[in-house]
């Protein structure tokens, strides 16, 4: 794929969030919505540069967005992972049922985006599958978790533990997962307890940790917050649970290409 196909795609792809955002949302909070986070991701990964055309956007409605040249020099799997981005931050803006509408309507427009988002693993240079834990004492739910996330994707290669001491047993080994999804309420050492260990260890600090918990009251998820990149809760659609999964894997490889 060369810059032009790059700038092309990605001219359609705004051409069609300008169209739909405004479908499921008010026009003004669209507005606010889809170049919030479009500056959001320049900023932070410091790979797409774009310009909002008109300074009356917030009284106009939704108005065009112009590409710069950065987007043709990055790489085919960079480049759809920073598109998946994109749209991911636009949808967790949204409420209730409206992200799945915006999403299939996406989905209808823009076919080939997104046979590219669904087959990442198979564009990825280095064929390398991202190495993902899974902690719980569910044994059910870690099954299920694995086969389902495997069942949407290539990307993955899910590993589960049944405690804090299985987790730790292959963390002793080579095995370094580049995320750990982790249960916070289970019996022995909880998640707490895990999360700690994890930032003492100049090894596991840095692995990005994703919570999975029913415990959903407003001190778990703030103390939560403090020391995961989001907290999802049980029950959860896999759906989601796959979209916020590739979100933090994203931010983090870019925070790593970016020796942030």
């Amino acid at each position: 794929m060369n810059s032009e196909d790059n700038l092309n795609i990605m001219n359609n792809l705004l051409e069609v969030l300008n169209d739909e955002i405004g479908k499921y949302t008010s026009k003004s909070f669209a507005v606010i919505l889809l170049s919030g986070n479009i500056m959001k991701l320049r900023d932070e990964h410091n790979c797409f540069n774009y310009v909002l055309i008109n300074e009356n956007r917030y009284t106009e409605g939704i108005n065009a967005l112009t590409v710069s040249e950065e987007i043709g020099n990055v790489e085919t799997y960079k480049f759809y992972r920073a598109v998946k981005a994109l749209i991911d931050n636009i949808v967790d803006g949204f409420e209730n049922d409206a992200d799945m509408f915006f999403i299939n309507s996406l989905r209808q427009k823009l076919p080939n985006i997104f046979i590219a988002i669904d087959n990442l693993g198979d564009i990825k240079q280095n064929g390398k599958k991202q190495q993902i834990m899974i902690v719980d004492d569910n044994f059910d739910l870690i099954e299920t978790v694995k086969k389902c996330l495997h069942s949407v994707s290539d990307e993955y290669n899910v590993t589960g533990a049944n405690s804090g001491v299985e987790c730790f047993d292959l963390l002793a080994g080579d095995y370094l997962p580049e995320l750990i999804i982790l249960d916070i309420m289970m019996p022995g050492m909880k998640g707490w307890d895990i999360i700690e260990r994890l930032n003492g260890n100049s090894k596991w600090k840095n692995i990005p940790i994703v919570i999975l918990s029913a415990k959903i009251d407003a001190d778990t998820k703030k103390n939560g917050m403090k020391f995961a990149k989001d907290f999802i809760e049980k029950p959860f659609e896999i759906s989601d649970l796959k979209r916020r999964i590739d979100k933090v894997l994203y931010n983090t490889e870019w925070k790593i290409a970016n020796n942030e």
